[in-house]
Protein backbone atom coordinates (compact mmCIF):
# COMPACT_ATOMS: atom_id res chain seq x y z
CA UNK A 1 0.00 0.00 0.00
CA UNK A 2 1.18 3.59 -1.08
CA UNK A 3 2.10 6.29 2.09
CA UNK A 4 -0.74 8.12 0.15
CA UNK A 5 -3.47 5.49 0.60
CA UNK A 6 -2.02 5.02 4.30
CA UNK A 7 -3.03 9.00 4.67
CA UNK A 8 -5.92 8.73 3.01
CA UNK A 9 -7.03 6.02 5.37
CA UNK A 10 -5.93 7.68 8.31
CA UNK A 11 -7.67 11.18 7.58
CA UNK A 12 -11.12 8.81 6.76
CA UNK A 13 -10.62 7.46 10.13
CA UNK A 14 -10.26 10.86 11.55
CA UNK A 15 -12.86 12.46 9.99
CA UNK A 16 -15.60 9.49 10.81
CA UNK A 17 -14.51 9.93 14.67
CA UNK A 18 -15.41 13.40 14.64
CA UNK A 19 -18.37 13.05 12.39
CA UNK A 20 -19.73 10.06 15.17
CA UNK A 21 -18.53 12.14 18.45
CA UNK A 22 -20.19 15.55 16.58
CA UNK A 23 -23.63 12.87 16.02
CA UNK A 24 -23.55 11.47 19.53
CA UNK A 25 -22.74 14.61 21.47
CA UNK A 26 -26.10 16.45 19.27
CA UNK A 27 -28.03 13.57 20.16
CA UNK A 28 -27.01 13.49 24.27
CA UNK A 29 -26.96 17.01 24.61
CA UNK A 30 -29.60 18.28 21.65
CA UNK A 31 -27.44 20.73 20.60
CA UNK A 32 -25.06 21.63 17.86
CA UNK A 33 -21.52 22.18 19.30
CA UNK A 34 -18.21 21.69 17.70
CA UNK A 35 -16.49 20.24 20.57
CA UNK A 36 -16.61 16.58 19.03
CA UNK A 37 -14.59 18.16 16.43
CA UNK A 38 -11.32 18.14 18.63
CA UNK A 39 -10.38 15.14 17.59
CA UNK A 40 -9.52 16.98 13.96
CA UNK A 41 -6.32 17.69 16.02
CA UNK A 42 -4.83 14.20 15.14
CA UNK A 43 -4.82 15.96 11.38
CA UNK A 44 -1.44 17.44 12.18
CA UNK A 45 -0.06 14.06 13.32
CA UNK A 46 -1.05 13.20 9.62
CA UNK A 47 2.37 14.11 7.63
CA UNK A 48 4.72 12.70 10.87
CA UNK A 49 3.23 9.43 10.77
CA UNK A 50 3.15 8.69 7.29
CA UNK A 51 6.42 10.44 6.45
CA UNK A 52 8.19 9.46 2.27
CA UNK A 53 11.08 7.56 3.54
CA UNK A 54 14.12 8.23 0.91
CA UNK A 55 15.57 5.34 -0.44
CA UNK A 56 18.50 5.72 -2.22
CA UNK A 57 18.28 4.77 -6.15
CA UNK A 58 14.79 4.16 -5.68
CA UNK A 59 11.90 6.41 -7.30
CA UNK A 60 9.29 7.40 -4.34
CA UNK A 61 6.71 9.33 -6.49
CA UNK A 62 6.16 9.68 -10.12
CA UNK A 63 4.10 11.56 -12.45
CA UNK A 64 1.30 9.69 -11.95
CA UNK A 65 1.60 10.22 -7.79
CA UNK A 66 1.35 14.25 -8.64
CA UNK A 67 -1.54 13.53 -11.16
CA UNK A 68 -3.71 11.48 -8.35
CA UNK A 69 -2.53 14.42 -5.80
CA UNK A 70 -3.63 16.88 -7.84
CA UNK A 71 -7.10 15.40 -9.00
CA UNK A 72 -7.96 14.49 -5.68
CA UNK A 73 -6.85 18.44 -4.47
CA UNK A 74 -9.14 19.78 -7.00
CA UNK A 75 -11.86 17.19 -6.12
CA UNK A 76 -11.72 18.22 -2.51
CA UNK A 77 -11.59 22.11 -3.44
CA UNK A 78 -15.25 21.39 -5.43
CA UNK A 79 -16.34 19.46 -2.40
CA UNK A 80 -15.88 21.69 0.53
CA UNK A 81 -17.28 24.58 -1.34
CA UNK A 82 -20.59 22.87 -1.95
CA UNK A 83 -20.49 21.76 1.44
CA UNK A 84 -20.23 25.10 2.78
CA UNK A 85 -22.77 26.50 1.19
CA UNK A 86 -24.91 23.65 2.26
CA UNK A 87 -23.79 24.34 5.64
CA UNK A 88 -24.74 27.85 5.85
CA UNK A 89 -28.17 27.44 3.19
CA UNK A 90 -29.56 24.50 5.18
CA UNK A 91 -29.41 26.21 9.10
CA UNK A 92 -30.73 29.55 7.48
CA UNK A 93 -33.98 27.44 5.94
CA UNK A 94 -34.25 25.54 9.22
CA UNK A 95 -34.22 28.76 11.54
CA UNK A 96 -35.50 31.40 9.40
CA UNK A 97 -37.44 29.94 6.31
CA UNK A 98 -39.73 27.62 8.81
CA UNK A 99 -39.17 29.09 12.37
CA UNK A 100 -38.83 32.78 11.33
CA UNK A 101 -36.19 32.84 14.04
CA UNK A 102 -33.94 35.84 13.30
CA UNK A 103 -30.76 34.93 15.29
CA UNK A 104 -28.78 31.67 14.91
CA UNK A 105 -26.38 29.72 18.03
CA UNK A 106 -23.14 31.38 18.20
CA UNK A 107 -21.80 26.96 18.25
CA UNK A 108 -23.36 26.73 14.56
CA UNK A 109 -20.65 28.59 12.92
CA UNK A 110 -17.81 27.06 13.56
CA UNK A 111 -20.00 23.94 12.75
CA UNK A 112 -20.28 25.32 9.46
CA UNK A 113 -16.54 25.57 9.33
CA UNK A 114 -16.02 22.23 10.28
CA UNK A 115 -18.47 20.73 7.57
CA UNK A 116 -16.39 22.67 5.27
CA UNK A 117 -12.84 20.77 6.75
CA UNK A 118 -14.34 17.86 6.87
CA UNK A 119 -16.03 17.89 3.52
CA UNK A 120 -12.29 18.57 1.91
CA UNK A 121 -10.42 15.99 3.63
CA UNK A 122 -12.99 13.46 3.30
CA UNK A 123 -13.23 14.16 -0.13
CA UNK A 124 -9.12 14.34 -0.83
CA UNK A 125 -9.08 10.68 0.81
CA UNK A 126 -11.96 9.13 -1.17
CA UNK A 127 -10.33 10.43 -4.43
CA UNK A 128 -6.93 9.52 -3.78
CA UNK A 129 -8.58 5.90 -2.79
CA UNK A 130 -10.86 5.51 -5.24
CA UNK A 131 -8.03 6.87 -8.36
CA UNK A 132 -5.47 4.24 -6.98
CA UNK A 133 -8.02 1.72 -6.58
CA UNK A 134 -9.05 1.86 -9.91
CA UNK A 135 -4.86 1.68 -11.44
CA UNK A 136 -4.81 -1.12 -9.69
CA UNK A 137 -7.49 -2.88 -10.94
CA UNK A 138 -6.29 -2.24 -14.53
CA UNK A 139 -3.43 -3.84 -13.52
CA UNK A 140 -1.10 -1.18 -12.97
CA UNK A 141 0.77 -1.33 -9.85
Amino acid sequence: MRPEQKRAWFILGVCATGLLGFVVFSIVFRRISPAPFAVCALWILEPLLFRKKPIAGKVTSDERDQMIAERALLFAGVASYVAFILACIIPWIVLYARRAEKLIHVDTLPTVIMAGAFAFFAAKSITTLVLYGRERSDGQE
